[in-house]
Order: structure tokens, then sequence, then C-alpha cells
């Protein structure tokens, strides 16, 4: 879901020529949310992290890779590969401000038990 939103603000920046500001903010600032509720993956190995079954081409990893290959992309996209692609391309400065702060709180390093604390 977040790397069809990353997408679709891509596909929509380069596509749209006359894109106002706030539909700009919208699309950026869904895939800033989306890419925040991408689990973090325990290990680098997307074959462990999607667990694989003995189900063959139903396994989750199978079908993860089916919808990657939708978007023409070679690996199935990660939490790290989207927040990457979306700090490259310079999409971040597009979400509205309260979705750039609570990815730069997620993605530096903190406490889990301090979270709440340092969002107020």
């Amino acid at each position: 879901h977040a790397f069809a939103c990353l997408k679709n603000l891509q596909f929509v920046k380069a596509a749209k020529q006359n894109i106002t500001k706030d539909e700009l903010q919208l699309l950026a600032s869904k895939a800033v949310l989306a890419t925040l509720c991408v689990p973090f993956q325990k290990t680098s190995d997307n074959h462990a992290t999607l667990e694989l079954t003995t189900e063959g081409a139903s396994s989750p990893y199978e079908k993860a890779k089916k919808h990657a290959q939708l978007f023409n992309v070679q690996t199935v996209p990660t939490r790290d590969s989207i927040a990457q692609n979306l700090v490259e391309k310079a999409l971040l400065p597009f979400a509205a401000e309260p979705c750039k702060k609570l990815f730069a709180l997620i993605e530096s390093d903190f406490t889990p038990l301090s979270l709440c604390q340092d969002a107020k």
C-alpha cells in the first residue's frame, strides 16, 4: 500500500502540470503516513520477514513479489527502501508539517517509551 501511494504521488506529480499545492500535500502526506505504517523488518531477509509457507505461490512473499512486478520493480519494496525513496526524490517536503515531524521523529533514533513525550 505504501509503495502504491509513493508511485501514485510520483506519477501525479510528473503527469499533472497544474496540480494544486493542496492536492500535492494530500498525496505526499498519504505516502508518508503509509510508509510509517509499514512494519520494521527484523532481518534483511525478505523471505524470513514475510514468513514463507509451504503453500508455494500463495505465500506472503510470493504475493508481495507479484505486487512489486505490477509496478515494474525487481525487488519487494521494504519500509527502508520506500522511506529512502521519499527522501531521495525530495517528496517529503511536500507533506503536511505534522506528517513531516512524525516521520522525522519515528525515523530518528528514539526509545519507544519516550515517543509520546517527544511527540508533544
